[in-house]
């Protein structure tokens, strides 16, 4: 334990320690001014920095300080722990609350079943809990039986208000602005949230949907059952088991005791009802069908002593009819097991990093993933099925792209150019080797992968692939670049069972991502099948993507002689997958778990700001527009609205107008650039992927002649002569090309790292783009019109940059939000002052084809900014139990 015995916190002195969770530790303490005993919370040192473990801390305080009844255990005060009392903490807050003596209802339940007439008492005052609750707009959420203690009165206590949420009202959403904005309100099945304990969660609670009150109404009837049976309404075997049976089973109501009355039954039924609109509405409709009298009669034409008598008379009856059920039941065709889906989070204050960086444990039961902060630090969470919520991994700030060890016991992560494994008993990770090269591993769904015989192959950047044992030593290849082929890269390993071979998947400059297999002993490639993605096999499918957009693919595999066997099933459209990798969003246990990132309809408004972030005006509609440009003289905004996720067009907007002119049909157009004679030029990839250019009037786009070698726009110059282009990757290239004359071009930047976002100062002096770097994105400066070394100006990172037009200020995008540099050009090396952040703005980050997310206007004194409306970028991942019962046999 953490805290002194005997220390003080102020008028409280530590007795001894009643226990500990995953979050805190509690303790006995004495009140030496009021002369009672008091229990305090606090939390661990492992959480006590962690903002979501913090916000459910004071959400816990201020939902316990707004009620009062005696029902629930009641909170005396916060108080802040001396640093010199504490052993690990640093300094924090302890909640002093209510000592409550008894055991918990749990340990009572672990004795056998309780009695009808001590079990209902216990029920009504917990629904006068929930009632009180309820009417202060609570909605408690994690209600079961280790959360209710029974003092030795018979007093019940409801406790751990730790995942209460406002919103009183049935459908209720939640309270907040953030809550009830269209938005939300719009897609609020891409917020599912789940929280709560799996074995009392509601339906909808194990769906991540938005709950109310009747949530925790199933949860008192999930009570009630197990204090009258002994037995949990919704057993399970594991996590899996345990969700299938609240999404798709009823409770065996016939484990109601026969003393049980028919009312009482009846009552247990409606709270356990998986249509919220058919189950009890209220806690105050439960107290008042416990109150009623008729609730302990016996159902009509009945009595209770037949009911008493009755196992005696059919006693023989069930026993002649025994084998006759058994072999009915043996002989008939036991009904499918449902495919059931629900969202995973991320956690409170956190959004998912993007890469697909997730990856499923083998046993099916737990999710790692790493997700960013508000101050944009990344950090490795862990969340089993049947918890509430995700916990931070220690030692893993700044990690990313997690895998398991085949016990699912350890996790690799890279971090800081290297690899590292940690076990998940709380020991510090270990770091096994630097990436090969010093680049980081790629961002494929699952980068690196564990064999059962204790090695880890993994997938540096633009390499083949590498092993090194699990407990660390030399590195070996065990691939290598066919570059005759064109081959850039060999990523998303996952190990065969038989743990010596490897599938892997190739990107090539000149053929189709294609997933081979190699073995440990021997390097010799099998080719097994065209895909537009990685690669895992499980329980005798090979599972993959296919097309534009990526389709999750399953297909019969042999996994002995390496043959794929029937047609490809379709398991799940649209996933999320890395354009230069080929890297696709699913992960997947032998199970039966399936989990998959699907793009979430990321919804924006180009909007207006002033210098200090106060918003000016709007630009069109609120939709899904991923990128857009503007005119010079701010007559014009054209943008690209996303119909679907394979479709999108060009519109173009003027002023104080929000019905915009759609210029392309069905063309995906990309990347619009803005020249001064108002030629729009974008990228297409219908009807063939292309360059083109819409002159002011045409209706009929026009391809824009230029090798082929170059595939993005990003600037046009001032006088309109020169277009500026980037290269597909591994090339890494930005060229200027004269417009009409694409034998007239020069080469302005090679690197070995992503180099794009191009844009030219007004003056054609300068040229600014971003480089990503292993350590991140960063803006840099070179001159455009002479030669002159290249300078990085951004600092701890930076994408996007735009030049004021009289080039006195150079604008970028960081992790803090909308940054400014003064820009001093006194004929020489150009001067560069320090980052100035202007204000915090919500965009969609950073990849390598993407356009800025932001331009200037009013020469620097607004901004037109293309904001992410409410929680719209951050979709739960999806999971899928039982994936293989949706295939044809």
């Amino acid at each position: 334990m953490s805290l002194n015995i005997g220390a003080r916190i102020g008028p409280y002195e530590i007795l001894s320690a009643l226990g500990a969770g995953g979050m805190g530790e509690v303790y006995r303490a004495r009140d030496t001014k009021l002369n009672r005993d008091v229990a305090i919370k606090v939390l661990l040192p492992s959480v006590a920095n962690d903002p979501d473990r913090l916000a459910r801390f004071s959400r816990e305080a201020q939902v316990l300080a707004s009620l009062n009844h005696p029902n629930i255990a009641a909170i005396y005060g916060l108080e802040e722990i001396p640093a010199d009392v504490a052993s690990g903490f640093s300094r924090t807050t302890a909640l002093v609350m209510e000592l409550v003596e008894g055991e918990d209802l749990s340990q009572r339940i672990s004795r056998g079943p309780i009695p009808i007439d001590e079990a209902l008492p216990v029920a009504r005052q917990i629904a006068e809990a929930l009632e009180a609750a309820h009417d202060h707009g609570i909605i408690h959420r994690d209600l079961k039986p280790a959360n209710i203690k029974v003092r030795p009165d018979g007093t019940v206590k409801v406790l751990d208000f730790g995942l209460a949420k406002q919103g009183s009202g049935v459908g209720d959403q939640g309270s907040g602005a953030a809550a009830n904005s269209p938005t939300l309100s719009i897609h609020a099945t891409e917020a599912g949230i789940i929280l709560g304990t799996a074995a009392y969660m509601s339906p909808e609670q194990a769906r991540g949907k938005s709950v109310d009150k009747r949530t925790d109404i199933w949860a008192l009837g999930c009570v009630l059952f197990e204090m009258l049976t002994g037995k949990r309404a919704f057993p399970g075997d594991d996590a899996t088991d345990t969700i299938v049976a609240v999404i798709s089973k009823e409770p065996d109501f016939n484990a109601l005791p026969p003393t049980v009355p028919w009312g009482i039954r009846k009552l247990v039924r409606r709270c356990l009802e998986k249509d919220p609109k058919k189950r009890l509405d209220s806690a105050a409709a439960v107290r008042l069908e416990l109150d009623d009298p008729t609730s302990l009669a016996d159902a009509p034409g009945t009595s209770r002593q037949r009911v008493a008598w009755l196992p005696l008379t059919t006693a023989a009856l069930f026993a002649s009819l025994a084998g006759v059920f058994a072999f009915m039941y043996l002989s008939e065709e036991r009904p499918p097991t449902r495919v059931v889906r629900f969202g995973i989070p991320a956690p409170f204050g956190f959004k998912r990093q993007a890469g697909l960086s997730f990856s499923l444990s083998p046993d099916g039961e737990t999710l790692a993933f790493s997700a960013i902060s508000a101050a944009g630090t990344s950090q490795i969470f862990v969340r089993r099925l049947d918890q509430a919520e995700p916990q931070p991994v220690p030692g893993t700030l700044n990690g990313s792209q997690p895998f398991w060890a085949p016990d699912s016991r350890s996790l690799g992560f890279s971090k800081d150019d290297a690899l590292y494994r940690t076990d998940l008993d709380g020991s510090a990770p270990r770091r096994l080797c630097a990436m090969p090269g010093g680049t980081p591993i790629e961002s494929f769904s699952t980068n690196a992968t564990w064999s059962t015989n204790g090695t880890i192959v993994f997938a540096p950047r633009g390499s083949g692939l590498f092993r090194i044992a699990d407990s660390g030593g030399p590195v070996t290849a065990v691939t290598a670049l066919d570059e005759s082929s064109g081959e850039y890269q060999h990523g998303s390993p996952s190990f065969l069972p038989d743990g010596k071979r490897v599938l892997f998947l190739t990107m090539s400059r000149t053929a189709a991502a294609t997933i081979w297999a190699v073995s440990l002993d021997n390097a010799a490639r099998t080719r097994i099948v065209e895909s537009g993605g990685g690669a895992q096999y499980s329980n005798g499918y090979l599972l993959t993507t296919i097309g534009s957009p990526r389709a999750l693919v399953a297909q019969r595999f042999d996994a002995t002689r390496l043959e794929i066997e029937g047609a490809a099933q379709t398991l799940r459209e649209s996933l999320m997958f890395a354009t230069t990798t080929g890297a696709s969003g699913f992960s997947v246990s032998s199970a039966g778990t399936l989990i998959v990132d699907r793009p979430p309809a990321v919804i924006h408004q180009l909007t207006w700001f002033d210098r200090v972030g106060r918003v000016l005006s709007t630009v069109g509609p609120a939709a899904v527009i991923t990128d857009f440009a503007v005119a010079a003289d701010e007559s014009v905004v054209a943008n690209v609205t996303h119909v679907d996720s394979s479709t999108a067009d060009l519109w173009r907007y003027e002023p104080q107008r929000n019905d915009g002119l759609r210029l392309t049909f069905q063309a995906g157009g990309r990347l619009p650039v803005l020249g001064p004679n108002g030629d729009v030029y974008f990228r297409t990839r219908r009807p063939k992927p292309g360059l083109r250019s819409l002159s002011p009037g045409a209706t009929d786009p026009v391809e824009v002649a230029n090798p082929g070698d170059l595939n993005n726009f990003h600037d046009v110059t001032s006088d309109g002569r020169y277009q500026v282009l980037t290269s597909p990757p591994p090339r890494n290239e930005i060229w200027i090309q004269a417009v009409g004359q694409p034998d007239v071009r020069k080469l302005l930047v090679k690197d070995q790292f992503a180099a794009t976002q191009a844009r030219v100062s007004a003056d054609r002096k300068w040229l600014a783009f971003t480089l990503a770097l292993s350590t991140g994105p960063e803006v840099f400066v070179q001159p455009f019109d002479r030669p002159g070394a290249r300078m990085q100006v951004s600092r701890g990172g930076g994408i996007g940059p735009v030049w004021r037009p009289d080039a006195r200020e150079l604008y970028y995008e960081s992790s803090h939000g909308l940054m400014a540099l003064a820009i001093a050009d006194r004929g020489g090396p150009i001067n560069v002052g320090a980052p100035q952040l202007l204000f915090p703005i919500r965009t969609q980050g950073y990849a390598p084809d993407q356009p800025d997310n932001f331009a200037v206007g009013g020469n620097g004194q607004k901004f037109l900014i293309n904001s992410i409306i409410g929680d719209s970028d951050n979709a739960p991942l999806e999971v899928t139990l039982n994936w293989m019962s949706g295939l044809k046999k």
